[in-house]
């Protein structure tokens, strides 16, 4: 699979974090008229203990672009001033065979890991403190903000479609169980009436109980079916009762 950007940005994204790290995206220079040229991103360590260490990165894909900006490397000087440390981020092996200027650093991507890792650390240099750089970072942390807003959005939709999709399976096998149970007993589950389904499966489970015992339950077995039929016709006569006498009042005949 070929590496792209956007898996570049997100490995930056995992290596410089907060609470140590604050990261801005296509941070300029400066703004407005003095604005020159944009890192493609910039991380500034927020501690006093790492003397506040600023990077700047520039992400390259493929030969060709990293080859354009080899051969203008002084532009990069209009940020590399602003930083201590400048680095190429690039897919594993691009840089390989290619004369890099002697203080930039490179961090290569590997894919396997979807994480970076520095093949030749950046000499260090003090950084020149400006205003104008850094109101462009925070505009450049609003940048990555945004992105991380949208990363959270789409990870939230991607988790509500993988739900939907397992519901949607599961009841899809649940449907072809009902049939089967509709198609081997007769009972309608989608549109059932608990109460009588229940009874009817404990009637069968205690008859298939009683079978499983042998002779010596049988008397046992036939007193409670002959106690459960004269418990259904007393009421279904007391049904019978009850619909002669509402017979008249729905307009039918008289009993």
């Amino acid at each position: 699979m070929k590496v792209s950007t956007a898996m570049i940005d997100k490995a930056i994204r995992d290596r410089y974090q907060e609470p140590n790290w604050l990261l801005g995206f296509e941070v300029g220079n400066s703004t407005g008229a003095e604005l020159k040229r944009h890192a493609d991103a910039v991380a500034i360590n927020q501690y006093p203990s790492r003397s506040f260490e600023t990077i700047g990165m520039e992400v390259k894909i493929s030969k060709g672009d990293l080859r354009r900006e080899l051969e203008d490397a002084d532009k990069c000087d209009e940020l590399y001033k602003y930083v201590n440390e400048w680095y190429l981020v690039v897919p594993k092996g691009l840089t390989d065979g290619e004369l890099i200027p002697p203080n930039w650093g490179i961090m290569e991507y590997h894919e396997k890991s979807g994480r970076l890792r520095i093949k030749q650390p950046a000499k260090w240099h003090d950084a020149v403190v400006d205003k104008g750089f850094m109101i462009a970072f925070v505009r450049g942390l609003g940048r990555s903000d945004d992105y991380t807003k949208q990363q959270a959005y789409r990870e939230a939709y991607n988790t509500v479609r993988f739900q939907e999709e397992q519901a949607q399976k599961e009841l899809a096998a649940l449907r072809t169980s009902l049939e089967k149970i509709r198609k081997a007993t007769g009972i309608d589950l989608v549109e059932w009436n608990a109460d009588r389904y229940i009874k009817i499966i404990q009637v069968a489970t205690n008859i298939s109980d009683q079978l499983k015992l042998g002779s010596a339950s049988r008397l046992n077995l036939q007193t409670q079916i002959e106690a459960s039929i004269e418990l259904m016709t007393d009421a279904a006569q007391k049904i019978e009762s009850a619909y002669k006498g509402i017979l008249p009042l729905l307009g039918g005949e008289k009993g």
